[in-house]
């Protein structure tokens, strides 16, 4: 009776243990730290919302962005000249918006009205030629139209200066 009990304990604990399968299937996941914080995208779903909480999508230029949001941030990535799994830098010395374009990681705060009756302005935040940061793309299969990966940046508020690090983030879509 006791080998019985220790036989089934045994197999309980491999259960228990057994490994997750790690290949990502577009499960549409997305987290990561924001200066520490906890950030998934969430929106509280509104009749008529044209936006999703988590977007992403390729072109036919090798680009890859991904947006993730909720009422009052936004979080992007754009990659530049993906073709593959592999590492992608975020960052460069010119301005994403400026040519020739580059992969960035940015961040937005929504402009809000305090309880105090005061207001706060829209903050943006991008990766430029100090704040930088990388994407690791695990997978990025255009045939299954699945993308996934982990990332880390820092992003640096252009009217402050005032530098977010965004860390730990790990993703698996659709395209």
């Amino acid at each position: 009776m006791n080998k019985l009990l220790f036989l089934a304990a045994g197999l309980s604990l491999t259960a228990c243990h057994r490994a997750e399968d790690p290949t990502p299937t577009g499960a549409n996941t997305f987290t990561c730290q924001i200066d520490g914080q906890s950030f998934s995208p969430y929106l509280a779903p509104l009749i008529l919302t044209p936006r999703q909480a988590l977007e992403a999508g390729r072109d036919g230029k090798g680009r890859f962005a991904l947006t993730a949001r909720t009422s009052l941030e936004k979080l992007s990535i754009v990659l530049v000249g993906v073709h593959g799994p592999g590492t992608y830098p975020l960052g460069s010395g010119a301005p994403y918006w400026q040519a020739p374009r580059h992969s960035y990681g940015a961040h937005t705060y929504a402009a809000r009205q305090l309880s105090d009756g005061t207001s706060q302005p829209e903050r943006n935040a991008y990766t430029d030629s100090l704040a930088v940061g990388a994407v690791q793309l695990t997978r990025y299969d255009t045939v299954a139209n699945v993308a996934a990966g982990t990332f880390q940046y820092t992003a640096r508020e252009a009217a402050t200066g005032r530098l977010l690090r965004i860390t730990d983030g790990k993703f698996d879509v659709k395209l």
